[in-house]
């Protein structure tokens, strides 16, 4: 898909984003891949690098499609999904901040932002990991799906199978309810 095309080339770009940025700066980003969390292991970062004692670094891509997304230069103007992520990284790499390097994929410029750490929404978002941890991990609680899920289930499946007779029962009955309700809602996304 389109999506995974842009996130690929993003991912693609990243060290060259990491050579210019460290050039132009002339600073050092080291890696940092994963970091686990001292009291719960379970929850982890994959953070893109880091300033060591400095800050997190994060590069992101654009294009014209988004561009309108971002703020001005050197604030903390960002994607809100960015912030959070940030904040997740900033938390475990105890760094006061993160440079986020925004790439142009038009243009090939980047711009930077900075985003303070957050130790509030931190901490509620480690409270809210562990809560999904114990409550639907460990006990195989499936998240429910959500339109998302629906059109990648209709991308994969897009000709509907025919099973052999079922007995009908109260929870077939509630599966094959909720299942047509996601077709239902996924046919508008399709024509």
């Amino acid at each position: 898909s389109e999506t995974s095309r842009k996130a690929e080339a993003g991912t693609a770009l990243e060290p060259l984003v990491r050579k210019w940025y460290s050039e132009e700066l002339g600073v050092q980003i080291a890696e940092a891949g994963t970091i686990r969390h001292d009291e719960y292991p379970f929850l982890a970062a994959n953070i893109d690098g880091y300033i060591p004692g400095v800050c997190v670094w994060e590069c992101k891509a654009y294009d014209f499609s988004t561009g309108q997304n971002w703020g001005e230069a050197n604030t903390d103007q960002v994607p809100v999904h960015y912030w959070a992520q940030v904040q997740w990284y900033t938390g475990f790499a105890k760094l006061p901040y993160a440079v986020i390097v925004a790439l142009d994929r038009g243009t090939m410029d980047y711009t930077c932002y900075e985003v303070k750490h957050d130790p509030e929404t931190f901490a509620l978002m480690i409270e809210q990991g562990v809560k999904f941890w114990n409550a639907d991990v460990l006990a195989g609680v499936a998240p429910g799906l959500t339109t998302a899920d629906t059109s990648r289930i209709a991308e994969l499946f897009p000709e509907p199978t025919v099973a052999e007779s079922l007995i009908s029962t109260p929870e077939l009955d509630a599966v094959i309810d909720e299942a047509m309700d996601l077709t239902n809602k996924v046919k508008p996304l399709n024509d």
